[in-house]
């Protein structure tokens, strides 16, 4: 069930638009009250319902265990003689229909390309833990330590996890660089947690890690919802400086480790930047964010099983509304144009093709393209969409380490890393590697398909074999 952003973006994982229908009975106030658990497609999902007797009225959370999304605020629960609706504003989902008694909801739920037949229990609200060998436990056999600093003009303050080898000083040091959306210091998603993994495979080796909450996330604060890559890479530059101040990191050891849109951050954070002494580079970027959005939501329908003339015209439209809100100076005149192409699109693409996507109806489209055009005209997406990872790699000059698994739908290797390659040798790199690793995903698990269903049911959180090759090369790095 996807959780955030209305389209594909590397990391996070997101769908065009989500509707579910449940239908049957008759039910009064205050009988909803409780946890409400089913299946949505290969994902449990639980609705946490509770009554507001001061207001009247329902309010509620949704949890998704296997995507690692708990408490997600749900925007409406209006009960309505036999009907129910539920409203969740922040995945673009909504419930309608109503009960068949007081202990099961049943109904479909509906995307644009299929319609899944979907049952509620009512629970005692059981609490879900995936099944994660790799996640570390105490005792560790290093220092680990909560850690907080500011940004430069003090507005943004940090909280963070320094894991420090047991003994000595002057370690080396890296910083972990999330992917998009805002993440906790352990980079958790589909309940794994790769941020926490990977500190703790490099600090059991010598390296000191720093891992931090991004804006608005845990310990800390500040705005993330209008923040930029640009933003971003003021916050590592504070990680930087905030690990300077500290006598057990050799300064001039420091490096950055970033994956996703991390890995374009690095970059930025590192050109021209002679205090940062290497950066690797995760499932990075090296096209523009128009590019990447393009490639990967074509590779994840074709994975999906939607057959490849669908796909082409589907895609027809989504380049046609995502150029449409690169081109426009305002939203509004976007959204104007944006239904103009959508109806030349509905009268032109096959029938058939048109109603396998769910776009015939005119609501529905029009619905679905609004949340495309919300999306694209945001700050974040602006910049993502129009940044070139190229020219920050040309001034990069510190030793770099590119890898990308073979199986990532949302990165993918091929483009990207060739990309990569041709910036750094443009900008007279003599040092740096990249690989592509066989039957790795973008999350560097390893995998069957590559395919955002995969994530949350594989039990490796990440390569063993990314790990070690890091870690050496990391060590090699900062030995001369």
């Amino acid at each position: 069930m996807p959780l955030t952003r209305t389209l594909f973006l590397p990391l996070r994982i997101i769908s065009l638009f989500t509707l579910f229908f449940f239908a049957a009975g008759h039910i009064q106030a205050q009988q909803l009250a409780g946890d409400w658990e089913g299946k949505i497609g290969p994902y449990t999902s639980i609705i946490h319902m509770k009554w507001d007797s001061a207001q009247k009225r329902y309010t509620g959370t949704l949890d998704s265990p296997d995507q690692g999304g708990y408490g997600l605020p749900i925007t409406d629960i209006i009960l309505k003689q036999d009907s129910i609706v539920i409203n969740a504003d922040l995945i673009k989902g909504i419930a309608l229909g109503v009960v068949t008694d007081q202990e099961k909801i049943t109904g479909t739920w509906r995307q644009p390309s299929f319609n899944m037949d979907v049952t509620l229990n009512k629970t005692s609200g059981k609490t879900y833990r995936a099944y994660r060998p790799q996640h570390p436990l105490p005792p560790f056999p290093y220092r680990s330590q909560e850690v907080s600093y500011f940004s430069e003009d003090k507005q943004v303050r940090f909280g963070g996890t320094l894991t420090l080898p047991a003994q000595g000083n002057a370690f080396p040091a890296v910083i972990l660089i999330s992917g998009s959306g805002p993440q906790d210091r352990d980079g958790r998603i589909f309940d794994h947690k790769p941020f926490l993994v990977i500190a703790d495979h490099l600090t059991r080796h010598g390296i000191a890690v720093l891992r931090v909450d991004d804006r608005g996330v845990r310990a800390t604060k500040g705005d993330f919802a209008n923040a930029t890559s640009a933003n971003f890479v003021k916050d590592v530059l504070a990680g930087v400086t905030y690990l300077k101040t500290r006598k057990e990191i050799n300064p001039l050891k420091i490096g950055l480790i970033g994956h996703s849109e991390g890995g374009s951050i690095a970059p930025m954070v590192a050109a021209g930047n002679k205090e940062i002494a290497f950066i690797v580079l995760l499932a990075a970027p090296g096209i523009t964010g128009k590019e990447i959005l393009l490639t990967q939501n074509k590779a994840m329908f074709l994975s999906a099983g939607s057959d490849s003339l669908s796909v082409a015209v589907y895609m027809k439209l989504f380049e046609r509304i995502l150029d449409d809100c690169l081109q426009q100076s305002d939203s509004a005149t976007a959204s104007n144009i944006t239904k103009q192409h959508l109806l030349e699109w509905q009268q032109s693409a096959p029938p058939e093709v048109v109603k396998q996507l769910g776009m015939q109806d005119a609501k529905a489209a029009n619905t679905i393209t609004a949340g495309l055009v919300k999306s694209f005209r945001q700050p974040w997406m602006q910049y993502f969409l129009t940044h070139d990872p190229a020219p920050p790699l040309t001034k990069v000059q510190c030793p770099v380490l590119a890898i990308n698994g073979s199986k990532d739908l949302q990165v993918m290797a091929g483009p990207n890393l060739a990309a990569i390659k041709q910036a750094l040798q443009q900008g007279g790199n003599k040092h740096f590697e990249t690989m592509e690793m066989k039957g790795l995903n973008h999350l560097f698990q390893t995998a069957n398909t590559g395919n955002l269903r995969e994530y949350s049911t594989i039990t490796e959180t990440f390569s063993p074999q990314v790990l070690d090759i890091m870690t050496t090369w990391i060590l090699k790095a900062v030995s001369h």
